[in-house]
């Protein structure tokens, strides 16, 4: 893992504060949560007091720019290897990588895109903000992919018998 992030202009200005992860079960993290862990002097004032800037948006952000590195990487991913916490560092350094390539290249502005890298930096520690994102995006296709099963075993039941009694519901 590398020490720092790379971003704007680093060294211009002052370092933001490390926010260690909030303490919640596993998947109780919310927008809300993450925004009171991270309302410090220093985000007040660069967010407005969370004001001019949304936690909801940044997570959106973070999800966005994540996806694509993670998808073109999940085939890499140990299937045996519960979460993505635990995989390799190798993996998750090539997809994090990927996500800092989207991040600089996402149309913000560079105040906006500034912050991110703030935000990324102030949680370097594990990375703990972006392993909660990705975590969250694995989520999200698992949900879809059940969902996506479900309806086509319910389509493949109806095929075959459309008048037949379904006794499992």
């Amino acid at each position: 893992m590398q020490g720092s992030q790379p971003g704007p202009s680093l060294q211009e200005r002052p370092r933001p504060p490390p926010i260690s992860k909030p303490k919640t079960s596993k998947h109780n993290l919310t927008n809300r949560i993450l925004q009171e862990s991270f309302e410090v002097d220093y985000y007040i004032l660069k967010t407005g007091n969370w004001e001019h800037m949304k936690m909801a948006a940044v997570v959106q952000i973070f999800k966005t720019c994540c996806s694509g590195p993670l998808r073109e990487h999940s085939p890499e991913m140990e299937s045996a290897i519960k979460g993505f916490k635990h995989q390799s560092e190798r993996l998750k350094d090539k997809i994090y990588e990927g996500f800092i390539e989207n991040l600089k290249i996402i149309n913000l502005s560079e105040d906006y895109r500034e912050v991110l890298f703030d935000i990324l930096e102030s949680t370097s520690e594990e990375r703990w903000f972006f392993v909660w994102i990705v975590g969250q995006i694995l989520r999200a296709w698992q949900k879809k992919e059940e969902s996506a099963s479900r309806k086509s075993e319910s389509s493949k039941r109806e095929r075959r018998d459309p008048l037949a009694i379904d006794e499992s519901k």
